[in-house]
C-alpha cells in the first residue's frame, strides 16, 4: 500500500517526475529539437528554463515532518487492521509454494516475491476467505467512519486555533499576522494532517478488500459451475 522507507530517507514522488522530465527534454534538445523560448534571463541555462518555474524541494523542516508522519501513521494503520491484513495474509499463504528444503517457509522468487500455485486454491479455502474478509469489512467500515470524524475534528480545532492567534495579534499588516498565526497553529495542522493521512490510507485499505472479495466471490461461482458441470 505504501513504500517502505528507511529512518533518514525521503521519497519525493513530484521531484522525481520533474528530473525525469527534465532529462527527457536535455535529450531532445541535444538531438536537434529547440523549443521556443521568450527571452530567457542570461543566468539560466535554455535547457531548464522550461522547468524553472515548476521546480519545487522541500525544506529539510517540512521533509522530516513529512517522513515522520508517514511512519507514525503507517504503524497506526497497522496496528489499527491487524486483524485484516492477517485474513488477507492467511488466504493468499494457502496459494503459496513451500519450500522443500526450509520447513515451514514458502519459496520466493530473485524479487523476493512469493511463488504462487493457484491449483493449491481449493473451495473451502475461497469460502473461508471470503467469509473471513467479509466479517472484517464490518470492523473496518466502523473503523473509517471513526478515523474520518477524528480527521475532521482535528482541522476544524487547527482551523479554531489559526483564527484565534491571527485575532490575537493586533499590531502589523495582514502578512505579519497571517505568518503568526500560520506559526501558531502550524502543530494543530500537522496533527490534522496525521488523522487526515490515517483515514485516507484506510479508505484505500477498504476499497482494496471491496475488489478482493468481490474477486474472490466470482472465483466461487466459477468453481461451483465448473464442479456442477463435471
Amino acid at each position: 500500500m505504501s513504500q517502505a522507507i528507511g529512518d533518514n530517507e525521503f521519497i519525493d514522488i513530484a521531484a522525481d517526475v520533474v528530473r525525469r522530465i527534465q532529462v527527457e527534454a536535455a535529450r531532445d534538445l541535444e538531438a536537434g529539437v529547440v523549443p521556443t523560448l521568450d527571452e530567457p534571463p542570461v543566468e539560466v541555462h535554455p535547457q531548464l528554463v522550461l522547468f524553472k518555474k515548476i521546480e519545487f524541494s522541500w525544506k529539510e523542516e517540512d521533509k522530516n515532518a513529512i517522513s515522520q508522519l508517514r511512519a507514525a501513521a503507517e504503524a497506526v494503520f497497522e496496528n489499527l487492521f491487524t486483524a485484516s491484513i492477517a485474513s488477507l495474509d492467511r488466504f493468499y499463504s494457502s496459494i503459496r509454494v513451500h519450500d522443500p528444503n526450509r520447513p515451514g517457509r514458502h519459496l520466493k522468487t530473485e524479487a523476493g516475491a512469493y511463488v504462487e500455485d493457484w491449483s493449491q486454491l481449493s473451495g473451502q479455502d475461497l469460502i473461508q476467505a471470503i467469509f473471513d474478509l467479509q466479517r472484517e469489512k464490518v470492523y473496518i467500515s466502523q473503523k473509517l467512519s471513526n478515523l474520518f470524524l477524528e480527521a475532521s475534528f482535528a482541522k476544524q480545532v487547527s482551523t479554531d486555533v489559526y483564527y484565534e492567534a491571527y485575532r490575537k495579534l493586533m499590531e502589523g499588516t495582514v502578512g505579519d499576522r497571517t505568518a503568526y498565526a500560520n506559526q501558531q497553529s502550524k502543530v494543530d495542522r500537522y496533527a490534522a494532517f496525521f488523522r487526515y493521512w490515517i483515514w485516507h490510507s484506510a479508505s484505500a485499505f477498504q476499497k482494496e478488500v471491496d475488489r478482493t472479495v468481490v474477486v474472490l466471490e466470482k472465483m466461487a461461482d466459477w468453481t461451483t459451475r465448473r464442479n456442477s458441470i463435471t
